[in-house]
């Protein structure tokens, strides 16, 4: 196991220094990561294949891909032959739209 990212989640312009639990139960937990006036949470658990993300409706999600061969198609992002080989989607609200600067997709 290694320590690359091919792909960082978030939010424009949050600064947190730290990662809190917010919720938990037997299977699953929630981080969050806050700042004054930006928010953004992590929800994960036992056995799930996807990790369910969350921010204020005001802030601008952020996806950086650093390895891989990206499809934008409308809500969803394709991610293919990333970091050894895996393929991922990032999915984001009915309606949305990704832009693309760079390796940076915002939403």
């Amino acid at each position: 196991m290694d320590d690359f990212s091919p792909i960082t989640v978030g939010v424009i312009d949050l600064a947190a220094s730290k990662a809190t639990v917010s919720d938990y139960s037997d299977f699953t937990f929630t981080m969050n990561w806050s700042n004054d006036t930006k928010s953004f949470n992590a929800t994960l658990g036992i056995a799930m294949p996807f990790i369910y993300f969350t921010k204020n409706q005001t802030d601008i999600a952020s996806v950086i891909i650093s390895e891989g061969t990206v499809t934008n198609n409308g809500e969803m992002l394709v991610i293919k032959n990333s970091h050894n080989g895996a393929d991922f989607a990032i999915y984001a609200p009915a309606g949305s739209t990704w832009d693309k600067s760079g390796d940076t997709y915002t939403s």
